[in-house]
């Protein structure tokens, strides 16, 4: 079973029980770290009234509960690997008395006043901050509509591509238009994703459009731990929507909205809009090469990349990224050898971009074009 759960917000549904009111859309949450909270994105959905007067629509950032265990009469679903039969036995569930170790979801207890359940809410949210990995959340607004949470965290634990108990899918779609995640080596929209930090990254978001104009708001709601994050690696910890068809950046945090207008066809807008930690992708030079005696150099004949190193740097990593901000290669602890090759072989043809990182923690960044003929 994929350690990932989705929740329908009974708190949404009008009060009502029959299945057509149930608009509310499922929220998600994925568990993280061991010993963690979790992290949690609440449905998103706007109502109207048969007059078209809006019935309200919370945008918050949902209760910040443990949320591994489902209360009764919660509604959940749970994703299968194959087909086949999932059980539940008595012996999966828990007895969690009103308050006991912060993990309550009830509203209230018989006996609790509004104040005693206010100091278990803060009580809540202090456990929730201090188990937390460091993340960004996101809020996309969608036509003035609609407001889609996204939430954004890191782990070394994790890879760019789907992780099971780290990444959590978006599975009520917007049909007016919707944001998602797009992880590696999947087709499906997520609405939590965990990578491992890269300042270099480049962290592609799509958007779902519709005929005509499109318009979507994206700042921050809230986020933990990233300046510390920045600072432990020395990078600063600004945060900008890149636009790689018109090299365009607009920063994003809590006072800052990023605006896209997007007037074309129904579809899905994708490899063109992506989350950046740093500006000047296109032009970046990241220290200037006449100081350096060190080549790169692809050699497509024998689909090898190949370094010269001749004052002997020492060289701490060498990374590959495609044009989309992808890590495709990897390779550390290279050193201070003259001469240095690893293979392309696997690669598809187009244009990449390397760079050295040297024991000092300088960088050097160089565009080289593979050809490979599978």
């Amino acid at each position: 079973i994929e350690a990932e759960a989705f929740f329908w917000d009974q708190n949404r549904a009008v009060n009502s029980h029959y299945l057509a009111a149930y608009q509310g859309s499922y929220g998600t949450w994925v568990p993280g770290e061991p010993n963690s909270a979790g992290i949690y994105v609440p449905p998103t959905y706007q109502m109207y009234d048969g007059s078209g007067n809006p019935l309200g629509g919370s945008y918050g950032t949902g209760a910040p509960v443990e949320r591994r265990f489902s209360p009764i009469g919660q509604g959940f679903m749970v994703r299968g690997v194959a087909n086949g039969t999932a059980t539940f036995r008595n012996s999966m569930r828990r007895h969690i008395p009103q308050g006991a170790a912060n993990n309550s979801v009830f509203l209230r207890s018989f006996n609790n006043s509004s104040n005693e359940l206010e100091t278990n809410n803060t009580q809540n949210q202090n456990t929730y901050i201090e188990n937390t990995l460091p993340f960004i959340r996101f809020e996309v607004k969608i036509h003035n509509q609609y407001a889609r949470q996204m939430v954004l965290m890191f782990s070394p634990e994790s890879t760019k591509g789907a992780d099971r108990g780290f990444d959590g899918r978006n599975i009520s779609n917007i049909n007016d238009g919707d944001a998602f995640w797009k992880l590696e080596e999947t087709d499906a929209p997520f609405v939590i994703q965990t990578r491992p930090y890269d300042f270099y990254d480049m962290i592609p978001i799509h958007f779902r459009v519709k005929n005509g104009m499109n318009t979507f708001k994206i700042n921050i709601l809230d986020s933990y731990g990233m300046e510390n994050l920045a600072e432990e690696y020395g990078h600063p910890s600004n945060l900008y929507l890149y636009d790689q068809i018109n090299n365009t950046y607009q920063e994003i945090d809590e006072d800052n909205i990023a605006t896209i207008y997007h007037s074309t066809g129904a579809g899905i807008v994708e490899d063109r809009y992506f989350i950046v930690f740093r500006q000047g992708i296109q032009e970046e030079n990241l220290i200037v090469r006449s100081e350096v005696n060190l080549g790169v150099f692809q050699n497509n004949p024998i689909s090898r990349l190949q370094l010269t190193n001749p004052d002997l740097l020492d060289i701490k990593n060498a990374s590959v990224y495609d044009m989309r901000g992808r890590l495709v290669i990897n390779q550390t602890n290279i050193g201070k050898m003259s001469q240095y090759e690893f293979s392309t072989q696997g690669l598809s043809s187009g244009v990449y971009l390397v760079i050295l990182t040297t024991k000092d923690n300088q960088k050097l960044d160089y565009k080289i074009t593979i050809h490979n003929r599978n």
